[in-house]
């Protein structure tokens, strides 16, 4: 095989892997004169003759991790946790808990948080670029089930008094 047979079977597997409206993240431009940013998401247009990739970069959308996510998540991680155990179990005021249902539940809501924060642990060491969604999606699901348990326990708390 020559080396224009190679240079074009490359041109042809440039084109066939990536064909116009394929989802890219720009590792690095190299020492281009007016270069985007690295790890800038795209979506590409063309792929000429050359087997150049052009594309269309979104503007500020990077998926590089930056420490402010890992604060946040670090943060809604802790404050989900310490408001699982401080309002889990939520009783109903017409149907309380016996005791030892309530004990069941207070120990499921304690390995839930646990549970939670060992995948908040994991996904903050891994700390990769694939994974930082995944740390900010974990950590506000988890936050937002934590403000509906404390909202249900809040809320049954002033129907309990309102009694």
């Amino acid at each position: 095989m020559t080396n224009k047979e190679a240079e074009k079977r490359f041109r042809e597997r440039i084109k066939r892997y990536y064909p116009p409206g394929t989802r890219i993240i720009l590792l690095s431009m190299g020492d281009d004169p007016h270069p985007v940013e690295d790890n800038t998401r795209g979506t590409v247009r063309v792929v000429d003759d050359l087997g150049t990739l052009h594309c269309d970069f979104d503007i500020m959308i990077k998926t590089h991790p930056t420490e402010f996510d890992s604060y946040i998540a670090l943060g809604l991680f802790i404050v989900s946790t310490v408001a699982v155990i401080l309002f889990a179990p939520v009783e109903h005021p017409n149907k309380p808990f016996i005791k030892t249902e309530k004990e069941r539940f207070r120990k499921l809501s304690c390995f839930y948080s646990v549970f939670v924060i060992i995948i908040g642990i994991i996904f903050l060491i891994i700390n990769d670029i694939t994974f930082n969604p995944c740390v900010l999606s974990f950590a506000f699901g988890t936050f937002s089930a934590a403000t509906a348990l404390t909202i249900a326990k809040l809320k049954y708390k002033k129907e309990e008094n309102n009694l």
